[in-house]
């Protein structure tokens, strides 16, 4: 049971940087998406959109930090 352990936790880091990564990428594209959109008629930005592409930007971010984590607690359990 307890040779289990390692595995685990192994495969619980690459779930975790496989997620962050999927999810940086994914929130950064939508946000390009979000801060792309202008209204049909007036060619203005929506501030709604602007404000939106901000959080999901920041949210990005986030994911980059977890994915940053993520991948340095990976390299300390291979050096360990």
């Amino acid at each position: 049971m307890l040779m289990l352990v390692p595995v685990l936790s192994r495969t619980k880091n690459y779930v975790l940087l496989w997620f962050s990564l999927c999810g940086c990428v994914f929130l950064a594209a939508w946000g390009v998406v979000e801060f792309l959109i202008k209204d049909p008629y007036t060619k203005e930005k929506y501030t709604g959109h602007s404000v939106r592409a901000a959080n999901l930007f920041g949210s990005s971010g986030l994911y980059f930090v977890l994915l940053l984590f993520s991948f340095f607690q990976e390299l300390l359990h291979r050096r360990a």
